[in-house]
């Protein structure tokens, strides 16, 4: 990644006063919002002085900061693409959501972003039942072109990107980690395949650490990015829901399987009293997400 790119720059700046708003970006974007004279074009000469004033830290201690996260982006790869909030590149589904990451860290063709996209998602632990139904119709969508996108997990996404590749789908991974991180290690290979063959999405600058909470919320990108998600399985504290969560806050469909209406699970019944579609095959997956590929 060229560092000395106006952009890069730019969000290095944000990232190091993300540092001390526990990598928060609501909160990041609050302060920034409130302050009266800062541009982040008016060089480190003006900044530092002024942004370590606002934030009641040393020039000294701002400016370590900065110096670690601005190594931080020398790591990145070349081929890392950073795009803003507002760019054309940038998810416009993505962007109509109020709190959505103010940059996304992309390898892999971007031009995916804005396709018409599904996230096929659920447990890390899936039953065979589960994995063949997702294949299934994992298969059916991408046949019909829509690009399905989930989260690298074990279980269900990793079913949805590997059949995907299989027949020569699109695939995109919304990851909770770096973009130059693997997790979980098992699937970094699958990683750098969507790399080559499809997108790989992170919210997360390489100078953060891996918090549990980047992948809850990294599902409310997942959901941002597409027209509905299809949660094939899940526990009464799977992530998958967290998604879903997000999906009616968000006010994107969710889709459930039927048979999931007929076992113990109180989840199921949950979300469909809250909007949620059931379906029992392909055809009425197909009906139910017609309204939004036409």
């Amino acid at each position: 990644m060229d560092i000395n790119n106006v952009y890069v720059r730019d969000a290095i700046l944000y990232y190091t006063i993300q540092q001390y708003f526990n990598s928060n970006d609501k909160k990041t974007s609050q302060f920034i919002t409130q302050l009266d004279h800062f541009n982040y074009r008016s060089g480190l000469i003006h900044n530092i002085p002024y942004l370590s004033l606002q934030l009641h830290v040393s020039e000294k201690d701002f400016y370590h900061t900065y110096l670690r996260v601005k190594g931080s982006f020398k790591t990145l790869p070349e081929d890392v693409i950073l795009v803003k909030k507002g760019d054309e590149i940038y998810s416009k589904l993505l962007a109509m959501i109020p709190i959505s990451p103010p940059y996304l860290f992309l390898k892999g063709n971007v031009h995916l972003l804005n396709e018409k996209s599904v996230s096929v998602v659920g447990s890390r632990n899936a039953s065979r039942e589960a994995m063949e139904k997702t294949e299934i119709l994992v298969k059916a969508l991408v046949k019909r072109n829509i690009v399905v996108n989930a989260g690298l997990a074990k279980g269900i996404d990793t079913i949805t990107h590997q059949t995907a590749l299989k027949n020569n789908g699109r695939t995109i991974a919304v990851i909770g980690t770096p973009i130059n991180q693997y997790y979980p290690k098992e699937n970094k290979n699958l990683q750098l395949t969507i790399e080559k063959h499809g997108l790989v999405v992170s919210q997360f600058p390489p100078c953060n650490k891996v918090y549990k909470w980047n992948f809850p919320t990294r599902n409310a990108t997942m959901s941002g990015i597409s027209i509905a998600t299809i949660i094939m399985e899940a526990g009464e504290k799977s992530g998958a829901l967290r998604q879903a969560d997000h999906c009616i806050k968000q006010g994107r469909d969710i889709l459930i399987p039927y048979s999931l209406l007929q076992s113990s699970l109180l989840w199921p019944k949950k979300y469909i009293q809250k909007g949620a579609h059931t379906f029992k095959n392909i055809k009425e997956v197909l009906e139910l997400l017609s309204k939004e590929i036409d």
